[in-house]
């Protein structure tokens, strides 16, 4: 029998996999499949050792705005054609994770979509009915969002909202309000930042003027679930995991206040929410190809993901098999992951972005800090002075052509 080594985060929060749902593949294909579980948080250091040093698994998870440093790195091997027909047409999977399968003009693919991760609105029912709020519209545009907020203020909750003020998703989630205003991140072909042009920066300062309404204290998207289910906020920008697990009274952080499971609504985050996720990779030094697609195969397949949504909550980036799982088990939340997945994007994690997001994400955890010290700070003058000094310098080092 042979063996190959897989890697992932996907789980690790779990203390009990069993055999992360790989038994019959084990059995079927005669290949066993040494697993390697990564924290979030260390994830990126480890795997860029691996493609570094070109030493450690076949086949690994790779959050999906990681791929261009490895991509640019020749850490990967590509997919062959025959590969690719095995894993099916592009358009069985979401755009979003397709486009961080490859380069900017450059056709060629080095990674396989798996699964996604969304930002969602989650709210609670009874408090927006309460407070005036019609649900159907409350988080449509930024706009919107900013006005269900205040009624909610108003209604006598002087911090309606739950968002994550530390960690690496701080990024992702300002992303949306830079979409909604016009903005970019950068320029078609991925070479020049577009960060510190006026509807850039308008989608910054937006999202950081909903400091007011944010319940204060500096926490990452795990303490965002823990607060939500304790009943600290009735609003939070969270995750399809924590939805379903509210929904279905199995969050694994703690207890649920029984007002939020009878009361539990989801929106989809704007014009333009942010898909995130993660896709798999077989490295350049694997002397197992043929078994780490085998692998892969196995992981995209349906058989797994009844697995895994059934363990995990998770859901695979084609939009198919997300309709079989979601529309007879949750139909309304399956009309709003429909709708997030065909309107969603995705940050462009290409030409040395594993860096610039560390900065960025660096720049936006020191504003709501700040904020936190000084709610009066003059939110227009620093993001737009702050911005302008960051690109400025990443022009100058990250991304200088000589």
């Amino acid at each position: 029998m042979k063996r190959i080594e897989f890697s992932h985060m996907l789980g690790n929060t779990q203390e009990n996999l069993g055999d992360f749902g790989l038994k019959e593949f084990e059995f079927t294909n005669q290949i066993q499949v040494e697993r390697t579980t990564l924290q979030w948080d260390e994830a990126w250091d480890r795997l860029l050792k691996v493609a570094l040093y070109q030493k450690g698994p076949d086949v690994s998870e790779v959050g999906t705005t990681w791929m261009g440093s490895l991509m640019e790195m020749q850490a990967l091997r590509p997919f062959s054609s025959r590969e690719l027909r095995m894993l099916g047409d592009k358009s069985q999977f979401v755009d979003a994770s397709w486009e961080t399968c490859s380069l900017p003009g450059d056709p060629q693919i080095w990674a396989a979509p798996w699964y996604f991760g969304l930002r969602l609105f989650l709210y609670r029912r009874d408090i927006l009915a309460e407070a005036g709020v019609e649900a159907s519209t409350a988080f449509d545009t930024a706009e919107h969002v900013m006005e269900t907020l205040r009624a909610l203020k108003a209604y006598g909750i002087e911090y309606p909202l739950l968002i994550s003020k530390q960690g690496g998703a701080l990024v992702h989630e300002a992303a949306m309000w830079i979409w909604e205003k016009g903005g970019a991140f950068r320029d078609p072909g991925g070479m020049r930042l577009r960060l510190n042009e006026p509807e850039a920066l308008a989608g910054f300062e937006e999202y950081l003027r909903l400091h007011p309404f944010v319940v204060p204290g500096e926490f990452d998207p795990s303490g965002v679930d823990r607060r939500f289910c304790r009943g600290e906020a009735p609003v939070a920008l969270g995750s399809e995991e924590l939805y379903k697990w509210i929904a279905d009274g199995s969050f694994p952080g703690g207890e649920v206040i029984p007002e939020l499971t009878e009361n539990i609504g989801v929106a989809a985050v704007m014009h333009a929410p942010f898909i995130g996720g993660s896709n798999l990779v077989v490295w350049r030094h694997t002397l197992h190809s043929r078994e780490s697609h085998q692998l892969i195969r196995y992981l995209m397949s349906e058989r797994f993901f009844r697995w895994a949504y059934r363990t995990l909550v998770v859901l695979p980036a084609q939009p198919a098999k997300v309709e079989a799982l979601l529309r007879e088990d949750s139909p309304e939340f399956y009309e709003v992951v429909a709708q997030t997945l065909e309107e969603g994007r995705t940050v462009p994690g290409f030409h040395r972005w594993a860096s610039i997001e560390v900065r960025l994400n660096e720049l936006l955890e020191q504003m709501w800090h700040d904020l936190a010290a000084n709610p009066d700070l003059d939110i227009e003058k620093e993001v737009q002075e702050r911005v302008t000094l960051l690109v400025d310098r990443l022009e100058q080092t990250t991304l200088a052509s000589w």
